[in-house]
């Protein structure tokens, strides 16, 4: 196929996945249950940002000091919030394109033989859609974009512009310092241990933060730090792990709960909740430090004479990046449901046999399926802890837990992965599509309800199993 038919199938992948996606951002009122919250947050201190106010000074944003930028943008083209909202859902959807244009650098580099050099953008493509308003109403597809292309400046062997992304990453959101570990390793792989290069890395990481940081300490002083430690202050939030584990020892053996809204976000208290949630950052750091402590014995089991490339090293980074953002998301205390949008580009650079490659992103598909009815479908009658509700969050979580094991246990030829047909996954989007198809003819463009609870959406439905089925064939 040629790159003109190519890129006209790609177009036409995205426009189709992505018709309902782009069609609420001019229609909201078409959305099962708009969740523009965090956008009205992004307006207010886009306005005071405007008006001259100084940030972490005369107003405390919940965010690192890059990301607010990103805010402000959309409100120099727009005063009141329905244009800020059309333009801000616009501003992401190009960083979707500018991450797209990443991921086909990092194939291009790092698998220039593959004959199916399009499936990571195709793969990405299907899991934005799979978002859905999740993804465009939240700003995570930025912090996500800076990762990505700190892996593709390292395979391109752009060390210190690697470290200056990765740094401006996590002044954007805290979560990639995870990350920071794994590109030290990598001066370390074989039997030729590059010290200094390593300690240059180091150094212009930490220069990027603190050059970033330091007016904003000048100016603002330890209120500077807050972005930082308001994660740390926080207790269970409401979709974690633990939170799933709480939720579902009250509905089997009636262990007390009760949900509260601190910190702007729900949080489950119970006789066991401070105990979990002393316990959640050592888990955390145990689990990374395990990771680390593989990632370097792959890159040990690489060439032994230090020759090896750097774009060689990209394929295991992108796995460990996405095992290690993963386990952070199952093992700490706070799981909003736009943070699966960290591992999207991860999951769509996974290189394996065919079938792995698209079981596992049939996989994720159906996990920000699942993820769309916890959030923001049926989330009221999450917080009234129905049973059914549970459920879903509670197998939500077991089959991203089930998702680390299978990509921890990433093979040649992938083990189960390779094994599971494809096929079951087209047959299960063949038939969401059809529901969703019924659900629209009967009784309109309205939520499914069961016992007085949403438990889906033709929205939903047809996302999901237009993506499921695509997902095979692509």
């Amino acid at each position: 196929m040629t790159a003109k038919k190519e890129g006209l199938k790609l177009l036409l992948v995205w426009m189709a996945t992505h018709f309902l996606l782009v069609a609420i951002i001019f229609f909201p009122e078409i959305h099962w249950s708009n969740p523009s919250g965090d956008v009205w947050l992004y307006f207010h201190y886009a306005n005071l940002l405007i008006s001259g106010k100084v940030p972490y000074r005369d107003f405390s944003p919940e965010y690192p000091p890059l990301a607010l930028p990103f805010f402000v943008l959309p409100r120099l083209f727009a005063r009141d919030f329905n244009a800020y909202f059309q333009i801000y859902n616009l501003e992401v959807l190009a960083v979707e394109a500018a991450t797209l244009a990443i991921i086909l650098g990092i194939v291009y580099r790092c698998y220039p033989d593959s004959k199916r050099r399009l499936h990571p953008l195709y793969a990405y493509i299907l899991l934005v859609s799979s978002g859905g308003q999740i993804f465009l109403n939240r700003y995570d597809a930025l912090p996500a974009f800076l990762v990505t292309l700190a892996i593709y400046l390292y395979a391109r062997g752009h060390a210190k512009s690697a470290w200056v992304t990765l740094a401006c990453s996590v002044m954007t959101k805290v979560y990639p310092i995870i990350l920071a570990p794994l590109f030290i390793l990598t001066y370390l792989r074989g039997g030729k241990w590059r010290v200094k290069e390593c300690l240059l890395g180091v150094v212009t990481f930490a220069g990027s933060l603190t050059l970033i940081s330091l007016p904003f300490l000048l100016i603002a002083g330890e209120q500077t730090l807050l972005p930082f430690l308001y994660h740390v202050e926080r207790g269970i939030q409401l979709e974690s792990t633990y939170a799933s584990l709480l939720l579902s020892l009250h509905q089997t053996s009636g262990l007390p709960v009760r949900i509260v809204f601190p910190f702007r976000s729900y949080e489950v208290l119970s006789p066991l909740s401070s105990t979990l949630s002393w316990m959640a950052l050592p888990i955390m750091l145990i689990s990374q430090l395990g990771l680390y402590l593989l990632f370097f014995g792959s890159l040990r089991r690489g060439k032994e004479d230090g020759s090896q490339q750097k774009s060689d090293d990209a394929p295991c980074l992108i796995r460990f990046s996405l095992l290690s953002t993963l386990a952070f998301l199952l093992s700490y205390k706070v799981f909003s449901p736009q943070f699966l949008t960290w591992l999207f580009p991860f999951v769509s650079l996974m290189k394996g046999s065919q079938r792995a490659e698209k079981n596992i992103t049939a996989i994720f598909i159906v996990a920000c399926g699942l993820t769309q009815i916890i959030f923001p479908l049926a989330y009221d009658q999450l917080v009234d802890l129905s049973g059914l509700v549970i459920l879903v969050l509670l197998l939500r979580n077991l089959l991203l837990g089930a998702c680390f094991l299978l990509i921890l246990n990433w093979r040649s030829r992938d083990g189960l992965l390779s094994k599971l047909n494809p096929l079951i996954f087209t047959v299960a989007g063949a038939v969401l599509l059809f529901a969703g198809l019924i659900n629209i003819s009967l009784f309109g463009w309205s939520s499914i309800y069961y016992l007085y609870i949403p438990i889906c959406h033709p929205g939903i439905l047809l996302t999901m199993g237009l993506n499921l089925v695509l997902c095979t064939f692509l």
